[in-house]
């Protein structure tokens, strides 16, 4: 009897649905993405730039530990801004300590963190706290998903200015790249034509040095 019941049990649990449980998210250092409009902050400082209408959580000032949460936003919102997929970029302002980041999460709808990071982790200024980041938070997935969302951060060591999180849609450049208009071969087209061109002035050139006297 022991033995059946156990088996069912044991069969009921292989059958039954697994819990997925919270997505890890992976912390990068070193990375540098500027913090613009199109990225917005979900929690940060005064000088975020952020679109009209996409509110953020104003970091107070001297916070140094404890734990912020962002306003909460449609997933229609961050879809506009950052696509489905994006990461979270973390600019922090230090000038002693190094700011250690506890845990990050990402609710949907009010339930159990669907993305979460746990720490400590240590994030080295490696900007300054200028604008750009010195860490990121990969990968969020809001592909197929309705309803609303909310960020939080529980951080420490935060001993000089306040920091910056922000949204970096999938595929954004890096700060190499920002500003700098991409180089470009000329189309064939291009080519073509400069090249007619050329050989235009050339024969025109060459005509010139080779016409025959005119008889005075």
């Amino acid at each position: 009897m022991n033995r059946t019941v156990t088996g069912l049990l044991t069969l009921s649990l292989l059958l039954a649905p697994v819990g997925v449980g919270a997505v890890p998210l992976t912390l990068e250092t070193g990375v540098s993405y500027q913090q613009q409009q199109n990225r917005p902050c979900v929690i940060g400082d005064p000088s975020c730039h952020n679109p009209a209408g996409f509110e953020f959580t104003l970091i107070p000032v001297g916070t140094s530990a404890g734990t912020l949460t962002s306003p909460v936003y449609t997933l229609d919102q961050l879809r506009s801004i950052a696509g489905n997929r994006f990461s979270v970029g973390i600019d922090v302002n230090q000038a002693q300590q190094t700011y250690s980041l506890k845990s990050f999460q990402f609710n949907i709808n009010g339930g159990a963190p669907e993305y979460t990071f746990t720490g400590p982790a240590d994030i080295p200024a490696v900007n300054k706290g200028n604008g750009f980041s010195d860490a990121r938070l990969v990968s969020f997935d809001i592909t197929g998903v309705t309803g609303s969302g909310v960020f939080s951060a529980t951080f420490a060591n935060a001993d000089a200015g306040r920091e910056q999180f922000f949204l970096i849609p999938e595929g954004a450049g890096l700060l190499a790249a920002e500003g700098v208009p991409p180089a470009h071969a000329p189309e064939p087209g291009t080519l073509l034509l400069l090249a007619t061109g050329m050989l235009g002035v050339g024969g025109a050139v060459w005509r010139r040095q080779h016409r025959s006297p005119t008889a005075g």
